[in-house]
């Protein structure tokens, strides 16, 4: 995730050094140092990201840099905002008398901003500093102890990269299937299985199942590297044999069934029947539900939404509670915090999980950012391809422009089955999406974790000192007082109530919105034009509700600094 944010500064840092005038010379050398050392963290940040949940150290190191790119953009982006409102479109020797003028007025800026960036600067010589340290330490102390073979081994490497080490784990589960193959026809294991290398016992694996008729079940199978890995271990002979493979991943199935000429089953969710079925022979073993639990039984099963795994985790966590109405209510309103913090649901919070941390970070942030559409909510196919270019999460690529990108990344989510598609168009397209209760839960306490999004109706949740992503969900009274906004980068509103308070809310902010990029008030019932959205310099995407389309060009006509990637306006039908 900390990869995500430092890729996103690392491609805006050419306009602020472009900027020749008006940088200090000081500042553009702290700059460039900056940039150089954010370039330097990219060799192991994807390493890094991929693990922090597992090593306290290394999860705080990466928020450090997380937090370190979005300052500096901050700084950055604040300093240019200084700069464009004050400056002005003129020609000749009033050019030139302006340039003077200009430079003496915004000096008081340049070295504000100077201040900043060295303060930005002595934050990463500490980061950095810090991680090299602990790299060299914990480096030599995993190679001096033993392993399991769930163990993960990190290497410190030239002093600025980390190595993971999996070859070990693919070896023991080499060994694992040898074990279970011989044990199954009570034969003695070769000799020297322990100290074999992969090769070998792949070979010893194919030996034994040449000639024979068997059924082989790979479950849970995550990619098509994997596959390639374990598929080498099957002899091709014509015995009448099986392999049954389970993935989440759509690409692997249909790869692996051209290869064999097999068959691609997609599981349907349990139906309502059997769906009770196994909820109450888990939740009440051989008793029935009590009628006074029976509705709330059937809504926390349809947050399940006939998902096996999602039923019998919850099932368990309720079979260990008193069967009261209340102590059941609680854990319905209190599903997320379940979810995050009870041992009975860590089985099917840690396979969730896996999901997760097997995405490519590009793919990792534009999934957190599901967490900002309200539940149940029918996230439409272009709002989102929008959103995501508006906040800077796709990368450029040669021949394809961002929103195709966008559209490529929204089709890997689904292919992982992360995302459901809800409707879909005449022509085949997709319309609308939306994703499982379950994974809204998990991803919702990630992107709090991480900062991501910050939801206004999640009750009893500290919000962070920086908002760098507000979605309303409901009213203005869910906004907790004393907040500061000056970080703020977008605001989405869902709500089509107090929609006046709202903008003015918003417009009462005045410069400590100075940043925000996304305004998204299509939730919003709005009358006339809200004139104060004119002041956001920043501003790349906004999408509102109204009926006044004269009044808003009229706006427009009268404001030179706008900068509007997508102007996407809905029109509504008023009744007269």
């Amino acid at each position: 995730m900390a990869e995500a944010a430092v890729l996103g500064l690392l491609s805006n840092f050419a306009p602020y050094l472009q900027e020749e005038f008006n940088l200090l010379s000081e500042v553009r050398e702290d700059i460039e140092y900056i940039r150089a050392e954010f370039e330097r963290m990219t060799h192991f940040l994807r390493v890094a990201d991929a693990i922090e949940d597992r090593d306290p150290k290394i999860k705080v190191w990466v928020k450090q840099v997380r937090e370190a790119a979005y300052d500096t953009a901050d700084a950055l982006d604040m300093y240019m905002l200084r700069l464009r409102s004050r400056h002005h479109q003129s020609t000749g020797f009033r050019a030139f008398v302006h340039k003077v003028s200009f430079f003496i007025k915004t000096l008081k800026v340049r070295h504000q901003i100077a201040s900043e960036v060295k303060g930005i600067k002595s934050r990463i010589i500490n980061i950095s500093e810090g991680h090299q340290r602990y790299s060299d330490i914990h480096g030599k102390k995993e190679q001096s102890s033993s392993s399991t073979h769930s163990d993960i081994t990190w290497y410190h490497c030239r002093g600025d990269a980390l190595l993971l080490q999996e070859a070990d784990l693919v070896k023991e589960l080499l060994k694992d299937m040898i074990r279970v193959l011989f044990e199954e026809v009570k034969q003695p294991l070769p000799r020297g299985v322990d100290s074999m290398d992969s090769n070998s016992l792949k070979g010893i694996i194919n030996a034994f199942l040449q000639q024979k008729r068997y059924v082989l079940v790979l479950d849970d199978v995550w990619n098509i590297h994997a596959w390639e890995v374990l598929r080498i271990i099957l002899p091709e002979c014509n015995c009448g044999s099986r392999v049954i493979l389970t993935t989440r991943n759509v690409d692997l199935a249909s790869f692996a069934s051209e290869e064999y000429r097999g068959m691609v089953y997609n599981l349907k969710p349990l139906p309502p029947k059997e769906s009770w079925a196994l909820f109450c022979s888990k939740t009440f073993k051989e008793n029935s539900c009590p009628s006074s639990l029976e509705d709330l039984s059937k809504n926390i099963l349809k947050k399940c939404e006939g998902l096996p795994l999602a039923i019998v985790a919850i099932s368990g966590l309720l079979s260990t509670k008193q069967k009261s109405v209340d102590e059941w209510e609680r854990i319905y309103n209190g599903l997320g915090a379940e979810l995050e913090g009870n041992d009975k649901l860590m089985s099917m919070t840690k396979i969730l999980s896996l999901s997760y941390f097997d995405l490519p970070y590009y793919l990792k942030l534009c999934f957190l950012y599901l967490s900002i559409f309200p539940e149940d909510c029918q996230i439409d196919h272009w709002r989102l391809i929008r959103l995501w270019v508006a906040e800077g999460f796709i990368e450029v690529k040669e021949g394809m422009t961002k929103e195709e990108v966008a559209e490529g990344y929204l089709n890997e989510l689904m292919n992982r089955s992360l995302v459901q598609v809800i409707e879909v168009r005449n022509d085949g397209r997709f319309e609308a999406y939306r994703i499982h209760d379950l994974w809204r839960e998990m991803i919702i306490a990630k992107s709090r974790e991480q900062n991501i999004v910050t939801i206004a109706s999640e009750r009893g949740i500290a919000w962070p000192e920086k908002l760098r992503r507000f979605s309303i969900h409901h009213n203005l009274e869910d906004i907790q007082q004393s907040i500061c906004f000056t970080r703020l980068r977008s605001l989405l509103v869902f709500s089509a109530t107090d929609s006046v308070s709202i903008l003015s809310k918003v417009a009462s902010l005045g410069k400590d919105v100075r940043l925000l990029t996304v305004l998204d008030l299509r939730g919003t019932q709005l009358e006339t034009f809200p004139h104060e959205v004119l002041n956001l310099l920043n501003l790349t995407y906004l999408i509102f509700a109204m009926a006044f389309i004269a009044l808003l060009t009229k706006y427009l006509e009268r404001s030179a600094n706008w900068n509007i990637e997508y102007w996407n306006i809905e029109y509504v039908v008023l009744e007269l």
